[in-house]
């Protein structure tokens, strides 16, 4: 079953069941359209940071790979829904094949998803 290939990883939130499967819902669909005879294995980590001024934000950074292929997908909001709902459409486009990321948008997604957490993500 293509759930049983998503690991989500909490940092400095809690991983609640709804949490758990709002991630699900929306992350479920895009791995279905993958046309491959092997699963695809999605891995998601959910950071809080908190900041005296701004409050909560919440950062989603998101890894599928499947037949040799990789696609990723950071997003940031103050809203723990917004944050999934941009990962998903980030990773759609990601997905899309008429999508080639630049070296000026990998960067960005670096400096936006915290160094520590995004290399603890993407190094396997």
């Amino acid at each position: 079953m293509i759930g049983d290939n998503i690991s989500i990883k909490a940092v400095n939130v809690e991983l609640t069941e709804e949490r758990r499967m709002y991630v699900m819902r929306n992350i479920l669909p895009l791995l279905r359209l993958l046309s491959s005879p092997k699963q695809p294995q999605a891995d998601v980590i959910l950071r809080s940071i908190r900041r005296p001024l701004s409050g909560t934000t919440y950062c989603l950074m998101l890894r599928v790979q499947v037949d040799g292929q990789t696609y990723y997908a950071v997003a940031m909001s103050h809203y723990f829904e917004r944050a999934v709902r941009e990962a998903r459409d980030e990773l759609r486009k990601s997905m899309s094949r008429s999508y080639t990321p630049d070296t000026k948008t990998l960067e960005h997604l670096r400096t936006k998803a915290h160094e520590k957490f995004f290399v603890e993500l993407f190094a396997h």
